[in-house]
Formats: C-alpha cells, structure tokens, sequence
C-alpha cells in the first residue's frame, strides 16, 4: 500500500474496532474480525474499501483452497460488518460464498456400525452412553436376538458381560427418571 492507502486504511481500521466495540461484540470477534480485514487488505496490498466484487470473489475463492469452511464464513462476516457498519454501503455476498453440502449421516446404522463405535470408544462412560441411546432408540436387531425373558450374556459383537431385557412392543417410547 502507497502513503495514502495506509492512512486511509489506519482510519477506517480505527473506525472499524470502534463499531466492534459498540455493537458489543466479544473481544475474541473482534480479534478475528479485525485480523481478517488486515488480511484481505494485505493479500490485495489496498485499502478494502476499493474492492470490486471480482475482487472479493478471488479473495474468497484463495480463502476456500486455504482454510476451513468456518474461517470462510468468519471473514464473510468480517467483511459484511465491514461494508455495512463502516462504509455504510450495501453487501452482496449472496453469490460470493457458497456453504460446502453437507452430506447428512445414515438415519439408522447397522448392528455391526453401532459395535465398532462402542468398541473404538476408549473411555467407560462414553461407551455407556452409547449403548444407553442404540438401547433407547431400538436399534434394528434381528429378531433373533429380542429375547422373550430377561437373561445374562456376553454382547456378541464386543464381548461386554450384558443383560438382555426385552422390548414391550406396546411402550415404544423410554422413560427416563431422575432420582433426587
């Protein structure tokens, strides 16, 4: 940046921390906020307040190959706060930045995908939890494996000693009590 473009960005940059600070936002967003705008302007060596559209989509576009998904979104909205606190002009970002698609998880996973989680799962109360919701959540067990009386067992997929109590076709739903 030129003499100018600095003071002009050292002016607005102040301005900038000082509407973080009124809108009261924490001081961990302004760190990041105002670390983000240092960094497009060092990446175009120009005050921000000259960037085209183009310009911010190839910044955007550099920030996507480089970082995580959720720094994407900070620097969007460190920039937005940017455009619409500071500059008092409108922000178009609805065609800058395009979230990634989540691919959501299998609604049901099978008996042998429930084993392997409680297996890789190294600490006790962490295993219990998981066998405590699989157990709530009826997981799909082949009918063979439902018991018409309560008995003691081994857990055939992890060896774990188990009790096998038979679901009430009649009660779908758990209640859970806490003792006080």
């Amino acid at each position: 940046m030129n003499i100018q473009d600095q003071i002009r960005f050292d002016s607005l940059y102040q301005r900038y921390l000082n509407e973080l600070t009124l809108q009261e936002k924490s001081p961990k967003t302004i760190n990041m906020y105002s670390r983000c705008l240092r960094q497009i302007g060092d990446f175009f060596d120009c005050c921000p307040d000259q960037l085209t559209s183009e310009q911010l989509k190839t910044y955007f576009l550099d920030l996507v190959n480089r970082r995580s998904w959720s720094m994407v979104k900070v620097a969007r909205n460190a920039i937005q706060f940017f455009y619409k606190h500071v500059l008092c002009r409108p922000w178009q970002w609805i065609n800058i930045v395009k979230p990634p698609k989540v691919q959501p998880l299998q609604d049901v996973l099978s008996q042998d995908e429930v084993c392997r989680i409680i297996n890789q799962t190294h600490k006790l109360s962490y295993q219990v939890f998981y066998l405590t919701a699989y157990s709530i959540l009826r997981l799909k067990l082949p009918e063979q494996t439902i018991q018409k009386k309560k008995t003691e067992g081994l857990c055939p997929c992890c060896g774990h000693p188990m009790t096998v109590i038979p679901f009430i076709k009649t009660r779908p739903r758990a209640k859970l009590r806490t003792i006080s």
